[in-house]
């Protein structure tokens, strides 16, 4: 079976995930509907009275808001982990092998599918509240400033060291992160421990990071070195990490 065909079975098999899929439009609808509130409460909280119904009931909103974003940070954090976990935990990961899937190719789709799906993700709990912000800003007159204040921040940042070196690290930073939870989720076999484990393999992927840090510093390099530094420690990290997943991989009795 070809790269490409595994990818997209990994892509199928989440796609017929009801429950997630399910979670994922409740997570949706809900930030939409809490952004549309503080939207026209913002607009007309000045022409309401203090013990209006609105304004009583965005103390509550207040709350429920605390505890939407703890729900988004905790199924944004576990949904790599239930990609990468549904094979083993449906006992169709040795159907798989047995039926000639290479281990290799397995392993850099479900990367692949990982980093997919999780952008996917974010994009269908935030496309909502973005639109209603961008619509908010626009009706306001505001629009001039928005712009303004994203191309002051990008002047201020080439001051110090070029965005396309930032956006390198970051995307290196999120593909490192990827690859250690992969390692972590096929070394326990899709078990619960695999978060124990990816977060113990993350504090060592820091360690290694500080390290080519600090050495950085005792040289006194210039920022652009640095960022190239972070960028090497990123690198020797997710060949680290990939070596130890493929490894995992293909000694793994299914």
């Amino acid at each position: 079976m070809t790269g490409p065909l595994i990818f997209k079975m990994e892509l199928f098999k989440f796609f017929r995930d009801k429950r997630y899929l399910l979670a994922i439009g409740i997570l949706a609808i809900l930030n939409t509907s809490v952004t549309l509130f503080y939207s026209i409460f913002l607009t007309t909280s000045r022409h309401l009275a203090f013990d209006s119904v609105l304004v009583r009931f965005s103390s509550i909103i207040g709350i429920v808001t605390a505890l939407l974003i703890f729900a988004n940070m905790i199924f944004t954090f576990l949904f790599p982990f239930h990609i990468l976990s549904i094979d083993y935990k449906n006992n169709v990961m040795a159907m798989m092998i047995a039926s000639g899937v290479n281990r290799t190719r397995l392993f850099f789709a479900k990367i692949g599918a990982v980093i997919l799906l999780s952008l996917g993700l974010f994009l269908a709990i935030s496309v909502g509240p973005f639109i209603i912000v961008l619509i908010q800003t626009i009706i306001g007159g505001q629009i001039n400033e928005f712009f303004s204040g994203f191309l002051e921040f990008f002047r201020f940042l080439k001051l110090d060291i070029n965005i396309i070196q930032i956006m390198f690290s970051a995307l290196l930073a999120v593909f490192n992160s990827v690859v250690v939870i992969t390692a972590a989720t096929i070394l326990m076999k899709g078990k619960n421990t695999a978060i124990i484990v990816s977060m113990g393999f993350g504090m060592l992927s820091s360690f290694l990071s500080n390290f080519f840090n600090q050495f950085a510093f005792s040289t006194e390099v210039t920022l652009e070195s640095m960022a190239m530094v972070q960028a090497v420690s990123s690198v020797i990290s997710i060949a680290v990490f990939c070596f130890v997943g493929l490894l995992a991989l293909q000694k793994q009795n299914l």
